[in-house]
């Protein structure tokens, strides 16, 4: 014992570097705007993200991410947050504790990410809280049903994820299988899918089929280029338990210009739509899939390296059938190496009836730190 303590004191990057990684962030992000039901807010949030990835053995890695989350500001006192506390992910368990719940701070803990890894020739089964990355396009991914997010959230980057067993077993490097089951409990359906997915003559292409909280999907996408510029797309066909059937599609084209401008254009058509019956607060809080009032869309991003260090982006929405208008102008300055300065702004425009008009204009600014 006492010469294994010594060997572990004198060289513990040996003892530890390949089986532990410990990292990390913290991020605050402030909020200031307006609540649907126009109740004025500010709000605070703090996160500290802990990441911790073990490889007891070269086939296998157990991947925790623990997060404690704290809140304060006008924000906590309004309708529009108790909703939200209220609305439950769409997981088997759940995962995530509150520790204080008050009108001046909310503070909770949860396990973002807990999943194992075994990988070995090909073949990497994943079981656990995990992200399921499917589709191939920028802002909407019909394709992608176990982790959709809303393209109006702020912090777009940020997937619940889903509890699943994960099969992906690769024929090679452009092609292979990809079966995933989550079962369901009490409040959400289960869902299973398989992808299939190839290359040829240049292209990604998938085809997916599966049942999605009882709902019969099929779909395929494709990713390739168009001279120097991207093309990508996605479609899927939604045989409906009760409802009507319908089908989703996707067209997305992105360029890099040779030096710091890229340019994004993307087009959706929902045939799921849900007319005037769906409230503006259905759209910004369930993004079990693509949620919209109407059923033509039209995005567009720009963004434009200042220097090296600092980026402006501009991505937005327009309602073709409508005529509303969403826009997040965003900045982007690396203030150094394990700090990222971000602020921004949501804008809206249109009527009350339309997809965008209802929305209120929100601010926020951000400052997150790795290690």
């Amino acid at each position: 014992m006492l010469v294994f303590l010594s060997y572990f004191l004198s060289y513990p990057d040996q003892v530890f570097s390949s089986s532990l990684t410990l990292s990390g962030s913290y991020k605050s992000l402030l909020m200031i705007g307006e609540t649907l039901s126009k109740e004025d807010y500010w709000s605070d949030l703090n996160r500290l993200r802990l990441e911790i990835d073990i490889k007891p053995v070269e086939t296998i890695l157990i991947k925790t991410v623990y997060d404690n989350e704290a809140i304060i500001g006008t924000l906590l006192k309004t309708g529009e947050f108790a909703f939200a506390k209220e609305a439950k992910e769409a997981t088997l368990f759940d995962l995530s504790r509150e520790i204080t719940d008050h009108q001046n701070l909310f503070w909770r803990h949860s396990l973002y990410r807990l999943y194992l890894t075994y990988s070995k020739r090909g073949l990497n089964l994943t079981v656990g809280r995990q992200r399921v990355a499917w589709g191939q396009a920028r802002i909407w991914n019909p394709t992608d049903l176990f982790n959709p997010v809303s393209p109006l959230r702020i912090e777009r980057e940020q997937r619940t994820g889903v509890d699943a067993v994960n099969i992906d077993y690769s024929f090679g490097p452009l092609a292979g299988l990809n079966i995933v089951y989550a079962p369901g409990n009490e409040r959400t359906e289960g869902s299973a899918g398989a992808r299939v997915r190839t290359n040829i003559k240049g292209y990604d292409l998938s085809i997916m089929t599966g049942e999605f909280r009882k709902n019969k999907v099929m779909g395929l996408d494709f990713a390739g280029n168009i001279g120097d510029s991207g093309f990508r797309g996605e479609g899927v066909f939604t045989d409906q338990k009760e409802g009507r059937d319908f089908s989703r599609l996707v067209l997305s084209w992105d360029y890099n210009f040779p030096g710091t401008l890229y340019l994004l254009l993307e087009y959706l058509y929902n045939g799921g739509n849900l007319g005037r019956d769906a409230s503006p607060l259905s759209i910004t809080q369930f993004s079990g899939e693509i949620v919209t009032r109407n059923r033509n869309f039209l995005a567009s991003g720009i963004g434009y390296d200042l220097t090296p260090l600092a980026r402006f982006d501009l991505y937005g929405i327009y309602d073709i059938d409508a005529g509303s208008l969403f826009l997040n102008p965003e900045i982007r300055y690396n203030i150094r190496r394990d700090l990222d300065w971000v602020t921004g702004s949501q804008i809206f425009s249109g009527n009350e009836e339309s997809e965008y008009g209802p929305f209120p204009d929100t601010y926020y600014t951000s400052l997150e730190w790795y290690f």
